[in-house]
């Protein structure tokens, strides 16, 4: 993702947050700040316990989320998302899909 945003502008027109749920050592991708320093995208950095994680069904890392404006999950996407999977997921959430 980070080779896409380096070379794709952010959308305007659609809020796009990351949940980092790596807050436990044992965990991959421990510590999050790690990679978190070079993300252009807002982050919420969940608690110990993954409850925002817990909350949005996370199966696997990276798992992905689409979460419309009325808080309506759309789709789920477990496994690397690439720049074709965000940009089908955001024309479909400007209806173009």
């Amino acid at each position: 993702m980070l080779s896409y945003w380096s070379t794709n502008d952010l959308p305007t027109d659609i809020d796009i947050v990351s949940v980092s749920g790596s807050n436990r050592p044992t965990e991959k991708g421990y510590p999050p700040s790690e990679w978190l320093a070079e993300w252009p995208i807002p982050v919420l950095v969940d608690d110990e316990n993954g409850t925002a994680m817990k909350s949005y069904g996370l199966v696997y890392f990276p798992y992905s989320v689409i979460v419309d404006g009325s808080g309506t999950v759309v789709t789920r996407h477990v496994g690397p998302l690439t720049g074709a999977d965000l940009e089908n997921a955001i024309g479909f959430m400007r209806g173009e899909g």
